[in-house]
């Protein structure tokens, strides 16, 4: 999940975007995003969708760019969190 969760950073950080914006966008709270995006968490389906629209990218996009040189990102199939 670690280079999963770099390769989520460096999608923001190219697109100049904070974590506030990018968790505005996904209509989640910055502490969970944070969390995601530091590998302390694995983003619910739900999550991984709005991440990857919020990158302007489509879920098998974004999947692909996360599985790309060895990434691997589990995705939690039941984790139910506050937006």
């Amino acid at each position: 999940m670690e280079r999963a969760a770099q390769t989520i950073r460096a999608l923001r950080m190219v697109r100049d975007l904070t974590q506030k914006q990018v968790a505005a966008a996904c209509r989640i709270r910055v502490q969970l995003y944070n969390s995601i995006e530091t590998g302390r968490l694995n983003p619910s389906p739900l999550e991984a969708e709005r991440i990857a629209r919020a990158f302007n990218l489509s879920n098998d996009d974004f999947l692909k760019v996360l599985t790309a040189q060895g990434n691997h990102l589990w995705v939690s199939p039941v984790a139910k969190r506050e937006p």
